[in-house]
């Protein structure tokens, strides 16, 4: 890109651009800016990085009056209001790991319970499934019982 001088000019684009809700590396290409260009502006300028700041502040405080407005005719903005907004109420991560460790100890179980050559099929069966080159942990081989 060429190289785009620090204008009152090219910020107001950025910024406007970044209030209207376009993402900021679209809004430096609008403006003609390169994307190194832009985060050195926002190194050695620290008014224009309060800017942007702002600006960002503006338009997600825009999208939230807007949620709310839905929210009056769908309860599911609201909802996703508060799942990124309150602790109280985000997914929890913990079932992952509740369901890690349930498959984990299903496979335990099961080559537990069935020959090598057996469990080396499983194994490979679930690699084929999974799309992977080996099963879990290394390969049928390297989890034969």
């Amino acid at each position: 890109m060429p190289h785009v001088q620090y204008t009152p000019e090219t910020i107001e684009t950025i910024l406007k651009a970044i209030e209207e809700g376009i993402p900021v590396v679209v809004a430096v290409r609008m403006a003609g800016v390169g994307r190194s260009t832009f985060y050195k502006w926002l190194q050695d300028h620290p008014d224009f990085n309060r800017q942007v700041t702002m600006a960002e502040g503006r338009r997600q405080a825009e999208l939230i009056k807007e949620l709310r407005a839905s929210g009056r005719e769908d309860w599911r903005a609201h909802s996703w209001q508060l799942e990124r907004t309150s602790e109280d109420f985000r997914e929890s991560k913990d079932i992952r790991v509740h369901v890690e460790k349930g498959v984990q100890q299903a496979f335990e179980a099961i080559r537990d319970r069935i020959s090598p050559s057996a469990w080396a099929e499983v194994v490979n069966a679930f690699a084929d499934i999974q799309g992977l080159d080996e099963g879990p942990e290394g390969g049928a081989a390297g989890n034969a019982a």
